[in-house]
């Protein structure tokens, strides 16, 4: 997974300015979803920001073929619990696929 804000940045443009950049977004994206990853696959994990607050919020999977958005979780900890469970699956301790 690609977290985002980790590429060279034109100096002056903050990170939250840059997410919100019509040509970074796919078509069709709410104007609401706050993207912080991408999938290797190029689907976007993000934060649905009308469903956000000060502590927490809901994370949202945007499926970049179909357009919309695939699976939501409540907040960011049932969203890395999910994450980790797949994980689990996948790999074992040290890191070779099961």
């Amino acid at each position: 997974m690609e977290v985002l804000g980790n590429r060279t940045r034109k100096e002056g443009v903050r990170y939250i300015e840059d997410n919100f950049d019509g040509s970074k977004r796919q078509p069709g994206m709410p104007a609401t979803f706050f993207m912080i990853a991408y999938t290797p696959y190029g689907d976007v994990i993000g934060y649905d920001l009308e469903h956000t607050n000060l502590e927490d919020g809901k994370v949202l999977y945007w499926n970049r073929e179909s357009g919309e958005i695939e699976e939501e979780w409540p907040n960011f900890a049932k969203w890395l619990k999910d994450e980790m469970l797949i994980g689990k699956e996948e790999v074992d301790y040290t890191g070779a696929e099961r």
